[in-house]
């Protein structure tokens, strides 16, 4: 049993807030569904919830704050349906009680909201604009396919401005010095060169017309935040923008 990319981005999003805020309480509920005897259940909601626990602990989460964490067996529908099974019930939810005044928390099950549509009507040229929720496998070009609604998104507004004009610009964090980061899949130094241009490589079979887009890298040199002291700071740093030419 093992976490999916999905899951792994969820939690790696809230990880900044996590770890911030080190008195917030947590734990996690693993569950699974309706199929299986009860005990078979209970054994996958327990692994379920452990793997979180595993992943969290893994990125410096003290092990004592996951301590109820637990599998809490298997959720009953109201009516089962006819195929076997309800995917959506396998799963486990990460609990955390935010501090709020006076020392009292509130519980709040995390919930990760879908990004603002891009919005193109008013952009001018040398306006840069970062293009959330594109997320790459560490090290190397290659777009997860969880980012591919962020990119259609991106790909949808394009088309709807055909006039604008852009340049799609790479960045990496953490290495200000090196003309760009290392890319395991080309064996070269061109990280955010590459990834930028598997961003132009994807939008123009998505539709946007090439001859509108160019595409660059930057490495490091350009970091939004000059000395970065969190993953909330490398997060800002390793991103993908882009540059308005003309409109």
């Amino acid at each position: 049993m093992e976490l999916s990319p999905q899951a792994i981005l969820a939690l790696d999003s809230i990880l900044p807030m996590i770890l911030r805020n080190k008195k917030a309480p947590l734990s996690i509920e693993g569950y699974a569904d309706y199929t299986g005897t009860a005990e078979r259940n209970y054994v996958l909601a327990d692994g379920r919830a452990k793997v979180v626990r595993e992943y969290l602990t893994s990125k410096g989460i003290d092990s004592l704050r996951l301590r109820n964490s637990k599998g809490l067996g298997a959720i009953e529908p109201q009516q089962k349906p006819l195929t076997k099974g309800i995917p959506q019930h396998r799963k486990a939810e990460l609990i955390i009680r935010w501090p709020v005044a006076k020392g009292r928390g509130k519980e709040n099950k995390t919930e990760i909201k879908p990004p603002p549509s891009l919005n193109l009507d008013n952009v001018k040229p040398g306006d840069q604009i970062v293009l959330p929720n594109l997320n790459f496998e560490g090290g190397r070009h290659e777009l997860l396919g969880i980012s591919l609604p962020a990119l259609s998104d991106v790909a949808k507004a394009l088309k709807a401005h055909p006039n604008i004009k852009v340049e799609i610009q790479g960045h990496i964090c953490c290495d200000s010095v090196s003309p760009d980061g290392y890319d395991s899949d080309t064996r070269t130094n061109e990280l955010s060169l590459n990834r930028a241009h598997q961003i132009y490589t994807l939008l123009s079979r998505m539709g946007v017309d090439s001859t509108r887009m160019s595409y660059r890298g930057f490495g490091g040199k350009k970091r939004l935040i000059k000395n970065e002291r969190s993953e909330t700071d490398r997060m800002r740093n390793r991103r993908v923008e882009i540059k308005i030419l003309s409109n």
